[in-house]
């Protein structure tokens, strides 16, 4: 069964490409960190335990610092690792959806 993308807009499927899925953590601060980046009001309500075992966000939509490739068949994101506020994450503009959130932020 394929994994599907939860950020908003984004089309990733693991089928389509070799893109790394990440699992929403369990841990309470983390988790709800990833909902309000993914601003999507249907997943403020699921448990950690819900948003683990059924969501995953695709690495676009982290820092490819936060991304470590253990070996060549596991990658797995540094614990602090919390995706980019996904509010302007279209998939038209995500190669430089990293560059557009901090420009609006006001940072260069």
């Amino acid at each position: 069964m394929p994994n599907f993308c939860a950020a908003p807009n984004c089309t990733q499927k693991s089928t389509q490409s070799d893109l790394p899925f990440f699992r929403f953590p369990r841990d309470p601060a983390r988790y709800q960190k990833w909902v309000e980046n993914c601003r999507r009001a249907d997943l403020e309500d699921k448990t950690p335990d819900q948003l683990n075992k059924h969501y995953r966000l695709c690495a676009k939509h982290f820092e490819t610092s936060m991304i470590c490739r253990t070996s060549p068949y596991r990658t797995v994101l540094r614990d602090n690792a919390d995706p980019e506020d996904l509010h302007y994450s279209f998939s038209f503009f995500a190669p430089w959806c990293h560059l557009v959130q901090h420009t609006l932020k006001g940072e260069h």
